[in-house]
């Protein structure tokens, strides 16, 4: 559940933090695990990095992942639904 609670504190080590702490341009802040070129922040690897694929489709559905929103986004992780909640703690582990 820590890494839940630091990634919506932005105290995480996602490419986007991370290059905001050196100073990168946001053009070099990209996912390194995946060949889709976007930012890795929060919302390109909860619903679009293809290298996380199987692991969010096991609490999100499909459906979601196939045409990700950041309404979509915003619901996931404003849910209150605790069995969700701690499974994106687990899956932000993996990150």
């Amino acid at each position: 559940m820590n890494s839940f609670i630091n990634l919506r504190m932005c105290n995480n080590y996602l490419p986007v933090e991370k290059g905001r702490w050196y100073r990168q341009d946001l053009i070099n802040r990209q996912c390194r695990l995946c060949n889709l070129n976007e930012i890795g922040d929060e919302f390109h690897y909860l619903l679009k990095c293809n290298f996380f694929t199987a692991d969010i489709t096991t609490f999100i559905s499909n459906r979601l992942c196939r045409n990700p929103k950041v309404y979509t986004y915003k619901n996931v992780m404003n849910t209150k639904n605790k069995k969700l909640l701690l499974a994106l703690g687990k899956f932000f582990t993996k990150v």
